[in-house]
């Protein structure tokens, strides 16, 4: 029982410090977004962004919290442009 209690518990810490290692734009994304789809079906489109705008309103007006709407709407339109290359089908599978 002890052993399960400190494996939860480290689990906790490490899951707590990659979080903390990640940008921004991307933690926004883990928190609005995954628990409704993976983030697969986000980063194989190319919207503009007034696209983008309009699908994160769409998003929240089904549901999704999204606490930071700036941060996640900047990194949507900064990585996933309609200006950069759809990605390849083997970078565009689930994860």
């Amino acid at each position: 029982m002890k052993i399960m209690l400190l494996a939860f518990c480290l689990g906790v810490i490490l899951n707590a410090a990659d979080d903390a290692t990640l940008p921004a734009g991307k933690k926004a994304e883990q928190q609005a977004c995954v628990a409704c789809h993976s983030t697969r079906i986000i980063e194989s489109q190319r919207l503009s962004p007034a696209a983008w705008k309009k699908e994160m309103a769409k998003m929240i007006g089904w549901g999704a919290v999204v606490p930071n709407q700036e941060i996640l709407l900047d990194y949507l339109t900064t990585e996933f442009n309609d200006s950069k290359p759809v990605p390849s089908p083997e970078h565009s599978k689930s994860k």
